[in-house]
């Protein structure tokens, strides 16, 4: 009797911790103020902090985890709510990477899963910002669950980040998971309550759950907060359907299997419509908050395409 053997990993499917420990080294190397303030379309250059020294900037509502010494009483008992004074020097950014991992990130034509792709971005920006001594938190969901690791400053706590992408990654290698509602609003409205003022926040998506709220949430966001959205796609998301009028096929696949699916003519131009409207509908709403769309795809490692996109290089792994 024939032995099945395990295929061996392959990291253009899935992603383990080795792997985005990998990239997370090799991010150190990148510069995040001058990637943002490169692509920024508004103008507004983004910095680790406002201003030198202890100058006074402005009065804000108290947030949890603020100094409790920094309370404004006169402003406080004035309000009937705790407010704070803010100094040039209190204004360290808070980062938070939104990752998404859901059933649509599943999915790639090309040499990667746009999922792999999404995981080892979201490494390499996370040495970055920790190289940079910011804290960095993560926000990874898929069709079921928002994982919420908080901002911090220690490797270690992005080693643990990394885990729970890993985790939620990996899961697709499970067959017959049952796919649920996508969790994009959730996230960004996790991020939203977290991030509330003068933080980044860095969203990697594909954006196939993108609607109304998503873009009234992306906006309010962008109100407060330097924010860098990132659509992952792939290119056969948009094919159109071969001129020629032939039927094709679509090859489906769980990562160990795959299987040559029939299309049709109307089925391939249904899926590039879907496509192009989804796009459109992301840069337009971008646009209105002036924020840079960077495109990345599944053609290449995140590697690869940092130095493509921000020209940036990166360190050995």
């Amino acid at each position: 009797m024939a032995v099945l053997q395990t295929p061996p990993f392959d990291h253009r499917v899935f992603v383990d911790h080795h792997q985005l420990m990998g990239c997370f080294r090799q991010g150190t190397a990148l510069r995040i103020d001058s990637i943002i303030n490169r692509l920024s379309l508004s103008g507004n250059h983004y910095s680790r902090r406002r201003g030198q020294g202890l100058s006074f900037e402005e009065l804000r509502a108290y947030q949890q985890g603020d100094d409790v010494r920094r309370i404004d009483w006169k402003v406080t008992n004035r309000t009937g709510k705790p407010h704070v004074r803010m100094h040039s020097e209190d204004r360290e950014r808070q980062a938070l990477i939104v990752l998404d991992q859901s059933s649509s990130m599943f999915f790639g034509s090309q040499n990667y899963m746009k999922s792999v792709v999404a995981a080892e971005l979201m490494a390499l920006l996370t040495g970055a910002l920790i190289q940079q001594g910011d804290p960095v938190g993560l926000l990874v969901f898929d069709d079921k669950e928002v994982v919420l690791r908080s901002p911090s400053k220690s490797k270690r706590a992005s080693e643990h980040s990394f885990r729970e992408a890993v985790r939620l990654n990996q899961q697709y290698s499970q067959p017959f998971l049952t796919q649920s509602n996508n969790q994009l609003n959730a996230a960004l409205h996790k991020a939203r309550d977290l991030i509330s003022a003068d933080g980044l926040v860095v969203t990697i998506s594909g954006f196939n759950a993108w609607d109304h709220q998503s873009e009234a949430l992306m906006a309010q966001l962008a109100q407060h907060n330097t924010v860098l959205p990132i659509m992952v796609f792939d290119d056969n998301e948009g094919d159109h359907p071969n001129q020629d009028g032939l039927n094709d096929s679509l090859i489906i696949s769980n990562g160990k299997q795959q299987l040559d699916v029939p299309s049709s003519m109307n089925l391939e131009i249904l899926l590039a419509q879907k496509f192009e409207a989804r796009v459109q509908a992301v840069k337009q709403c971008m646009n209105k908050v002036a924020l840079p769309l960077s495109l990345f795809d599944s053609n290449d490692s995140a590697e690869v395409q940092v130095r493509k996109v921000f020209n940036q290089p990166l360190r050995k792994a």
